[in-house]
């Protein structure tokens, strides 16, 4: 969910809702199995993909999320 100042995440692996300042993120990082979200001065968020995640179409609908995200939000993004 984004909000104008906010992004939630509800992950799977995670307890409850990550929510992280927009003005927070340094960086979103796509890798092949996770998604890394550097924040400044504090520890970096990683959304790992287990099991439940390796359909294709899935992953696709996740990376293209975060893609535009970054571009709305002006963002570094690093594939």
């Amino acid at each position: 969910m984004v909000s104008d100042d906010n992004l939630k995440i509800k992950w799977r692996t995670k307890v409850g809702e990550v929510i992280i300042k927009n003005n927070e993120i340094e960086k979103i990082i796509l890798r092949n199995k996770k998604i890394e979200i550097q924040r400044k001065e504090k520890k970096a968020v990683v959304l790992s993909f287990g099991e439940w995640l390796w359909k294709l179409e899935d992953k696709t609908k996740v990376y293209e999320f975060m893609i535009e995200y970054a571009q709305q939000k002006n963002l570094v993004l690093e594939k």
